[in-house]
């Protein structure tokens, strides 16, 4: 078991890393391979947290998933990463925070409200929390998880 989840974790750091190699590439950004090195070189921790046997690496992987598909106006695969993400990770929020800037910097920027990314991340959400063996008690679990953290619980 300690086997899988050193494979587990260097497997999605990994993961991690060539995700975000590929997301400089499809910028254009001129020697990703440096970027990387240097986000490497530069990030003790970040580096800590990426190599741990948790859900970190892969929710950075989600998150410029999801950035990408945003910018590639690919939204309705938008409901699957946030069903995959709601189950993976608890910091789901994350998505429809992402989503809801992407709308609000498009309507800043270019005059237009586009609400597809925000509702295709809800309802992925929703899905994931809906379609999950521990429902109904996962909301609760979650409720208490997110007001500890604001500090009402």
């Amino acid at each position: 078991m300690v086997r899988g989840a050193k494979w587990a974790s260097g497997v999605f750091a990994g993961v991690a890393l060539v995700t975000v190699y590929w997301c400089l590439l499809r910028h254009g950004v001129r020697r990703p391979e440096w970027w990387v090195i240097g986000m490497l070189a530069c990030a003790p921790d970040f580096l800590f947290r990426l190599e741990m046997p948790r859900v970190q690496a892969l929710s950075l992987v989600c998150l410029l998933v999801q950035t990408e598909l945003l910018r590639a106006g690919r939204y309705a695969v938008l409901l699957p990463l946030a069903t995959v993400f709601t189950w993976l990770y608890d910091g789901f929020a994350l998505l429809l925070l992402v989503a809801g800037g992407f709308t609000a910097a498009l309507a800043a920027v270019e005059r237009r409200a586009e609400w597809r990314p925000v509702i295709y991340t809800s309802a992925g959400i929703a899905v994931g929390l809906v379609v999950n063996p521990y429902f109904p008690h996962d909301l609760l679990f979650i409720w208490q998880h997110y007001m500890s953290k604001v500090g009402v619980l």
